[in-house]
């Protein structure tokens, strides 16, 4: 379990326990004076509370389940357990809201006598007062948390809130001796736990389905991706809730040419950058596939400079000029030929020339000869390096839009690079 979730969770399971001991002991002073003052009310706001309560314990117990590691029979963890948990909180809010209706409807016409009115007025207002903080702190903590169950307990406690206030209106209508106040308050604030209830049960089910999260979310992820270098693109990208954290998988495309061991590179830059992107992905299954995709600026050394008919180099680092063509599903859309501005250098031309390429953001190289730096310096860059099969640069293109041109997989030249550079600057010096 990743360490921010395990946080998230963590503070679920106090804010929990906080909520259970408050429910708890206001069910016992609205229990207590609801009896002695004679208010119905009361002592059904008292029961409700005790369910509250229960249903707090509940809760605690999905977040300390949802914590506990990954074993063989449950490789993905028990993050669901939130999830269910979530679900009876519902389940007991709706309970709830049927019961208001039908004590509402029961009661109405009738005005209960009520003694110590001023004490059940007083409960009534404390209650209020603490179920109203207690909403605005879990409300606004489960959704920066984004659990579950701590956002079900915070529309629990505003409903707690209301009934609250229903009951203080129902005992100070009772001790006035106004009729239908209770029964209709009553009613209104059932209606309102009902339907929260419901709207918290769709959205826990929703997460045991495997709902994807929002789209916020996931347009993090895409952002991501594509900002990511060495990745052509991405498919099938897949994210669900499971319970506080999210899972997901996606196809992530990269170049042919590259080995088992800089692909796998890739995908774990890719996991490592989602997740701390976005904490609250827990797992990330990241499958890599070859991208059929056809560079669209070329490299091409010349060794003179006629359009597309200009005369293929022996060189790449040594060659009098470089052309770089733009190509597209189209066909050709421009050509720039340019003097090379290595090609006098007495060292280090190749490595100088693959960085100056690299700079231009060319996607691939033709070429017939390449040393082994310029070779390794263009391939850690992911610049695709084909062989020069051709005698033209009209020929070169046609041929690689055609696919006939292989990918060199190692350095033409025997000789180090260096030592072909001596060997070409003391030709040039005895002549």
């Amino acid at each position: 379990m990743a360490e921010s979730t395990r946080k998230r969770i963590s503070e679920g399971l106090v804010l929990t326990r906080y909520w259970a001991f408050s429910a708890f002991f206001m069910s016992v002073a609205k229990g207590a004076i609801g009896l002695i003052s004679g208010s119905l009310a009361m002592v059904a706001d008292a029961f409700h509370g005790l369910s509250d309560f229960i249903v707090a314990a509940v809760c605690w117990i999905g977040l300390k389940i949802a914590q506990r590691k990954p074993t063989e029979k449950f490789p993905y963890g028990y993050y669901r357990a939130e999830s269910i948990a979530s679900l009876l909180v519902s389940a007991a809010i709706v309970y709830a809201g049927i019961e208001f209706i039908s004590e509402g409807i029961a009661s109405a016409g009738k005005v209960p006598e009520i003694s110590m009115g001023e004490y059940a007025l007083a409960v009534a207002a404390v209650s209020c007062l603490i179920s109203l903080i207690l909403w605005r702190v879990l409300t606004r903590r489960g959704r920066e948390l984004e659990v579950y169950s701590v956002k079900a307990l915070g529309d629990e406690s505003f409903t707690d809130f209301l009934a609250s206030l229903g009951v203080f209106i129902a005992v100070l209508s009772s001790t006035l001796k106004v009729p239908y106040v209770e029964s209709i308050v009553t009613v209104a604030i059932a209606v309102f736990i009902l339907k929260t209830g419901l709207v918290n049960a769709y959205k826990a089910l929703l997460a045991l389905m495997d709902i994807s999260p929002s789209k916020e979310i996931e347009d993090k992820v895409r952002k991501v991706l594509e900002s990511i270098e060495g990745i052509e693109g991405y498919k099938d990208l897949k994210l669900r809730v499971s319970g506080p954290v999210i899972f997901g998988e996606v196809t992530i495309l990269v170049k042919g040419f590259l080995d088992i061991k800089r692909a796998h590179q890739i995908a774990e830059m890719v996991e490592k950058a989602i997740k701390e992107n976005v904490p609250k992905i827990e797992y990330l299954t990241v499958h890599i596939e070859p991208a059929k995709k056809h560079p669209s600026l070329i490299a091409v050394p010349l060794s003179a400079s006629s359009g597309l008919d200009s005369p293929i180099s022996d060189h790449l680092a040594r060659a009098p000029y470089i052309a770089l063509v733009k190509i597209s599903s189209k066909g050709i859309e421009e050509v720039t030929i340019v003097e090379n501005p290595y090609k006098v250098r007495k060292m280090r031309a190749g490595l100088t020339l693959a960085h100056w390429l690299v700079e231009n953001k060319v996607e691939a190289v033709v070429t017939k000869h390449i040393g082994e730096i310029t070779f390794h310096t263009l391939r850690d860059h992911l610049i695709e390096i084909y062989s020069a099969d051709c005698r033209t640069l009209r020929e070169c293109i046609e041929k690689l839009a055609e696919g006939k041109l292989s990918l060199l997989s190692k350095p033409t030249r025997e000789l180090g690079e260096e030592e072909v550079e001596k060997k070409h600057v003391g030709e040039e010096n005895t002549s």
